[in-house]
Parts: C-alpha cells; sequence; structure tokens
C-alpha cells in the first residue's frame, strides 16, 4: 500500500480549525433548512394563529377525548365557523370588485363630473384649482383600475392559495395534538433558563392573540359596519368596499376613513346630502370609536406597546412579509423586546447607575 493512502500518514486536522469547520457547516445546513422552509413560512404562521386562537376549544376537548381526536373536532369547528363564511365572502368579493371598478369609473366620468360641479359652484372652483395640479380625473381612473386589478387575483382561487391551505390545516393538526412535546422541545433548543423562556413565549403568544383578536376581529368588524353603511345608502358593492376598509383598518385613526371620505364626497357631488352625512356620522360615532373601545377590551394590557411601535410592527409586517406579517410583525417585535428584557437580567446596571423607581415607566413611554 502507497505510503500516501495509509491512514496513519493521513493528517490529523488541527484543533482550532475544528470548532470553524462545524461552525461553517452548521451555518450552511441552518441557511439549507431555511430556505426549504421559506415557502411554508405563511402556512405556519396562520396555523400557529389559529392553534393559538383556538386554545380555549382545544383544551376543553382534550381534558374529555383524546389529543388527536381533539385536534381533529377542533380544525372541523374552524372549517365551518370560518372557513365557509370566508370562501362565501371570497366570491362575492371577486364579483363586486368588478362592479364597484365600474360604477367608480362611472362616476368620475367627466360628463358626470360636469353635471354634479355644475350645482355647486364652490365644490367647482375647488375643484378647478386642484385639476391642474393633481390631475384627478386621471388618478381616479388609475386608481379604480389599480383597486380592481389587486383585488381579482388576491381573492382569484388559484392553486397557490388553495395549497398554502391545505398546508395550513395540516400543519395546524400537529401544533393542536403535539403542541406540549414541541414547546418541551423548543424550550430545550433555547439557550436561556425556564424562567426566562417562559417570558419570551409568553410575550409571542400574547403578541399573536392581540394581532388575531385585537386587529384581525377589530378589522372585521370595522369592515362589516362599512359595508353596511354602503348597503343603506344605496352605494355600490358594498361587500367588497366593506373588505377593503377591513384590510385598511390596520392603520390608525385614518384606516377606514380612506374608503369613507371618498364615499362620501361622491355622494355630495351627485347631491345626495342626506345619504353624504349619514355616512359621515356613521363612520365618526359607530365605525372609529369600535377601535378605541374594544381594542382595549379584547387586548387590554397584554402587550403594553405604545401605539407608536403597534403601528410600526403591524404596517412593517405587513409590508415586509405579507399577509402574514400581520402576525409576524408584532410577534417579532414582542419576541425581540422580551430579549431586551433578557439581556437587562442578565447584566445589571451598576447601583449608580440604576435608574430610580417613579422613572422606570414614565408617561406616555414606548414600552410599558
Amino acid at each position: 500500500m502507497s505510503p500516501a493512502l495509509h491512514p496513519s500518514a493521513e493528517k490529523p486536522i488541527p484543533a482550532w480549525l475544528r470548532p470553524t469547520i462545524l461552525a461553517v457547516l452548521t451555518a450552511l445546513m441552518v441557511y439549507l433548512c431555511w430556505r426549504m422552509a421559506t415557502p411554508f413560512v405563511s402556512a405556519f404562521t396562520w396555523a400557529l394563529a389559529l392553534a393559538i386562537a383556538s386554545q380555549p376549544l382545544r383544551n376543553r376537548l382534550t381534558a374529555r377525548m383524546p389529543a388527536t381526536l381533539a385536534a381533529l373536532l377542533t380544525i372541523v369547528a374552524l372549517i365551518i365557523g370560518l372557513g365557509i363564511p370566508a370562501a362565501l365572502l371570497s366570491h362575492q368579493v371577486l364579483h363586486e370588485s368588478i362592479r364597484g371598478q365600474e360604477a367608480l369609473r362611472q362616476v368620475i366620468r367627466q360628463d358626470v363630473l360636469e353635471k354634479s360641479l355644475r350645482s355647486y359652484p364652490w365644490i367647482r372652483a375647488a375643484w378647478d384649482w386642484l385639476t391642474p395640479q393633481m390631475d384627478l380625473p386621471a388618478a381616479a381612473q388609475q386608481a379604480a383600475t389599480s383597486v380592481g386589478g389587486w383585488v381579482a387575483p388576491l381573492f382569484a382561487g388559484s392553486f397557490r392559495i388553495v395549497s398554502q391551505l391545505a398546508t395550513s390545516i395540516f400543519v395546524l393538526f400537529f401544533f393542536l395534538r403535539d403542541q406540549e412535546p414541541i414547546l418541551k422541545t423548543l424550550r430545550g433548543l433555547l439557550p436561556l433558563k425556564p424562567t426566562d423562556i417562559d417570558h419570551v413565549l409568553s410575550s409571542v403568544q400574547s403578541a399573536i392573540y392581540a394581532a388575531v383578536y385585537g386587529r384581525l376581529a377589530i378589522g372585521l368588524l370595522q369592515g362589516l359596519l362599512g359595508g353596511l353603511i354602503f348597503w343603506f345608502v344605496g352605494l355600490p358593492a358594498p361587500v367588497f368596499w366593506g373588505c377593503l376598509m377591513a384590510l385598511l383598518s390596520i392603520l390608525p385613526v385614518v384606516g377606514t376613513f380612506i374608503v369613507l371620505a371618498p364615499a362620501a364626497a361622491v355622494l355630495l357631488l351627485t347631491g345626495a346630502w342626506g345619504q353624504a352625512i349619514a355616512v359621515t356620522l356613521w363612520g365618526l360615532l359607530v365605525i372609529h370609536p369600535v377601535d378605541n373601545i374594544l381594542y382595549p377590551m379584547l387586548v387590554g394590557e397584554k402587550l403594553g406597546l405604545h401605539p407608536l411601535v403597534l403601528f410600526v410592527a403591524f404596517v412593517g409586517g405587513l409590508i415586509t412579509f405579507g399577509p402574514p406579517g400581520l402576525i409576524l410583525g408584532p410577534a417579532i417585535v414582542a419576541a425581540a423586546i422580551a430579549l431586551v428584557a433578557v439581556w437587562k437580567d442578565a447584566i445589571p446596571l451598576p447601583k449608580q447607575e440604576q435608574t430610580h423607581p417613579a422613572a422606570a415607566n414614565p408617561e406616555g413611554a414606548l414600552i410599558r
């Protein structure tokens, strides 16, 4: 045998190089695992949100029957309570989006506008001043086309949406059935003390709870109320505009008014003063207070975050991750704040630099 091929002739890997190779291989494997998991981020996110939202039902069923049967019954309840209505609503929204787009184009036709503006000279003066500055008719036509073109593919029954839904249900089953083993494994992987792990997991759970029962549930209610007023005053496509208001409700203060204000203006231009006043008052006195009254009741002080931080979490998550960002955004922010708290406990400040208790949570602090 050649000396070059004899095992004893192989040079051993230097001790200092072994950790480097291990770190590189580990990083490569983690990266490849992430690349494989990326297509399922949306499915895992919605499955986790539904698992946390249905936790009370799952716990009651698990106490009376095997975990597998409890998970299946929970999923059936979710499909009946959420899946079937969502499918019917999606079909209706897709149908009404075409009607709404056409109705908006009819309203902003030049001859219709001219006829309406002749009846209100004071509005005509403002319109004549704004039109050269912004080309309002062209902008309105573009907005009508954009809204219709965005909603149609969103609600169309594509293979991708169906596959993501099936994957979410599949993952949800295991989240419900194997919840305790999953949490036990997660606790074993995190290099933190048990109390710190509990704090981080509790923060993330509260954030997801707030996202589901806070922003999403309140958004659906505001969209329902907006659709009702559109139907009451005779505006076209009330289901479509209601769903659009539900989506826009994540924006604080101005959310639903992005739709309500133009609707009132259109009614005003067409001479329907009573309907315009009804839409305005309904938005100010009914839709807008829903957020201020119900959000503290549903979420309370679970998050302890300033509204500005919540805005960044929801909107920033939506921009970064798409629709799953409504869940991931608040969860990531909550986890980051919880980890910062862990670091603060691990590295205490010197006595002379410690914060006075009275100043620990000043009024208006971003993180309470």
